[in-house]
This record gives structure tokens, C-alpha cells and sequence, in this order.
């Protein structure tokens, strides 16, 4: 497949060289100068081309709606994707619910995936993860057997099922997922492109979810390797490969040695504008302080947490639910004041968080829930 687009390429190319050497030898007969009419023949080749693709697009669209059943669906579906646009996702989901039984009756491939593919997303959007898994399995297959497994739907709908995969705590599906676009991902980008680099680091993620410590170590390791080779270790990608890293060796019991990694994750961030990655890489620090006994550092550590989480949260149009997310935050930090001697500000810190808790019931059951399953399991950080 690679190998025919290739040669397609190629051909195009030549056809393109072909329009512009006419056109510019027709303004050559016409009296036109070379300065004008090499730009001008470039122009109208671009101009033809763009027509030519605009018009095979458009032939293309027509040729699968003219399709029996086609247009049933596709009338639905915008109708689902107008409302789920508009953040209306209770009332997008039926819609697209109806459609998918609609792409069944056209016998197109191409159109029940994607009909499977836009249910999972609204259904994203409702976190209903369980719901949205067997229709991004059937949406993946379909497209890998239609299009080709390095064609770019069928990996956006890998790595969309790889997020549920791992919102459901699938750690070994969501490594076995990244396995298989890896070299897809290194042979169209480059071995040491961005896609590759965070396809790595969600294999490490993934086998440190399953214990597979060493495995996810090494993965580190190599992603560094190749962030040095790009002179690119003050990166955000490095610094989330040395929070990530650093929270592998905690988990490892190593929390000793994660603590200068984290040092490298937060003075990268710092410089960022990724607050939220910056602030859990803090949380962590944190934690990794108190695994080693340095409680005093623990809190001061906590302190600049909550005090970045507290300004994050209360911006201007963050929602109820971003809001009520401060409450478990200052509940840790309040046993982290707690462990140093500092009780009063402790019960501050709760004293704070029960009335976001009063505020907030129902986000705050959501949280909770949330919470609850991933206390199941090591959770992504």
C-alpha cells in the first residue's frame, strides 16, 4: 500500500511539472516575461490541482451517498453531530444510537465504522467507557480490513480505543494496541518523531500498570535516548517522560531516586504553560517526599499544589465540576499538614473542602466514584 502511494506521488509530481511547463510555455507565446510567467504557470497548476482533488472529493462523496441507504444515515448522523457539537450529548447519543442500525442496512463498510466510531465518541463524551469499547473494537477491525492498518482512520481509531481501554484499566490491551502502531507510527514518521515518542511512553505507562517495571524502565530509557539525540530534553515531552519515570520508581520502591527526575519534570513545566502537568507533577513529588520521610517537605511541596490548583480551578468559566475537583485535593493535603504537626491548617483544609463538598453534591458524587475506581488500580499520572 505504501509502496502504490509511492509511485502515485511520483506521478502527480510529474503531472504537476507537465501543467506547469505548458502553462508557462503558452505565456512564453503570448509575450509574457519569464519573471511573471513561471510564478503565473506555478499558480495555475496549484489552482488546477486543488480543483481536480475538490471535484474527486466531491465525486466520491456523491458516488457512497448515492449508495442505497446511505443518505437515511448520513441525514441522522448530522443531525446527532449538529447537537453533539453544540454540547447537547444527552440528546445527540439516541440520535446516533438510531443511526448505527441505519449504516447496517447499507452494507458499507465504511459507513458502519463510522457510524460505531461516532457513537463511541458521544459516548465519550458521556464517560459511558464500557458502552463506547465494543463499538471502537468493531470500528478498528473494520477500517484496518477496508483501508489498511497504517491509513490515518484506522489510527485515530486505535488510539481512541487505546483511551478506553485504558479509562476501563485494560493495561494489557491498551500495550498490546500501541505495539501494533508503533512501527506503523516509526516507518510514516520517523523513528524518533513525536507520535513515536508518546507511543512509547503510553507502552511504559501501560506495563507499569501491570507491574511489568523493568520492561517500563527500559522504554524510559530509550525515550530519553532519543530526546537527547534531538537536543529536545527541555521539552514537554521530557517533561512528562520524567514525571512518569519518576513515578515508575515510586511505585517501584525507588522513591529516593524519583525525586531528582521530578525535580527535572517541574522545572521543565515551570517553564511551561501546562499548568495541570505541572501541578501533578508536584502531587507526586510529594508523595515521593513521604514515602522517604521528608514530611516537611512533603507539605511545602503540597502547599504549592493546591495553591496552583486553587488559582487553576477558580478562573473565570471553569465549571461546577472542574470546581468541586479542590475538595480531595485539599483532603490531601490536609493529612500531609497533619503528618508535620500542623493540625490547625489541616482542619482548614477540610474545614474548606466539606463546603465545596455542600456546594457541590452531585459533581462531587461523580468524583468520588471516579476516585473509588481508581483506587482499584495505579493511577495514570
Amino acid at each position: 500500500m505504501q509502496f502504490v502511494r509511492q509511485i502515485v506521488g511520483f506521478v502527480v509530481f510529474i503531472a504537476f511539472l507537465f501543467v506547469v511547463g505548458f502553462v508557462q510555455s503558452v505565456l512564453d507565446q503570448l509575450g509574457a516575461p519569464g519573471i511573471v510567467s513561471w510564478p503565473a504557470a506555478v499558480i495555475v497548476a496549484i489552482a488546477a490541482f486543488a480543483g481536480v482533488v475538490a471535484g474527486w472529493s466531491r465525486m466520491q462523496t456523491w458516488r457512497v451517498e448515492s449508495k442505497p441507504g446511505v443518505k437515511p444515515w448520513k441525514d441522522l448522523d448530522d443531525r446527532a453531530f449538529q447537537l453533539q457539537k453544540e454540547g447537547k450529548f444527552a440528546a445527540a447519543a439516541p440520535l446516533f444510537e438510531q443511526a448505527v442500525p441505519l449504516a447496517e442496512v447499507t452494507a458499507q463498510p465504511i459507513v458502519i465504522a463510522t457510524a460505531a466510531n461516532n457513537l463511541a465518541a458521544v459516548y465519550f463524551d458521556l464517560e459511558r467507557w464500557a458502552d463506547a469499547r465494543p463499538l471502537l473494537q468493531r470500528a478498528y477491525e473494520i477500517r484496518k480490513q477496508a483501508l489498511g492498518r497504517d491509513h490515518d482512520l484506522t489510527l485515530a481509531t486505535a488510539e481512541r480505543l487505546t483511551r478506553c481501554e485504558g479509562e476501563l484499566g485494560h493495561w494489557a490491551d491498551v500495550e498490546a494496541l500501541q505495539r501494533q502502531v508503533l512501527p506503523i507510527y516509526s516507518k510514516k514518521r520517523g523513528a524518533s518523531s513525536q507520535v513515536v515518542l508518546e507511543t512509547m511512553h503510553q507502552i511504559a505507562v501501560a506495563c507499569r500498570h501491570q507491574g511489568n517495571y523493568a520492561v517500563a524502565s527500559l522504554i524510559h530509557k530509550q525515550e530519553e535516548d532519543l530526546l537527547r539525540g534531538k537536543k529536545d530534553l527541555s521539552s514537554e515531552t521530557a517533561g512528562s517522560l520524567y514525571s512518569d519515570w519518576a513515578y515508575l520508581l515510586v511505585a517501584s520502591g525507588s522513591p529516593e531516586a524519583a525525586i531528582p527526575l521530578y525535580d527535572k519534570a517541574i522545572a521543565i513545566r515551570e517553564g511551561s504553560r501546562v499548568t495541570t502537568a505541572l501541578a501533578t507533577s508536584l502531587d507526586n513529588k510529594a508523595d515521593a517526599q513521604t514515602a522517604i520521610g521528608d514530611l516537611v517537605g512533603a507539605a511545602a511541596t503540597s502547599e504549592r499544589w493546591v495553591q496552583l490548583m486553587d488559582e487553576l480551578l477558580n478562573e473565570e468559566g471553569t465549571s461546577a465540576k472542574a470546581r468541586a475537583m479542590l475538595a480531595p485535593i485539599l483532603e490531601q493535603h490536609a493529612q500531609r499538614l497533619d503528618a508535620t504537626g500542623r493540625r490547625s491548617e489541616g482542619d482548614s483544609a477540610r474545614l474548606r473542602s466539606a463546603q465545596i463538598r455542600q456546594t457541590h453534591p452531585t459533581e462531587m458524587a461523580k468524583i468520588d466514584e471516579r476516585m473509588a475506581r481508581m483506587s482499584a488500580e495505579e493511577p495514570v499520572r
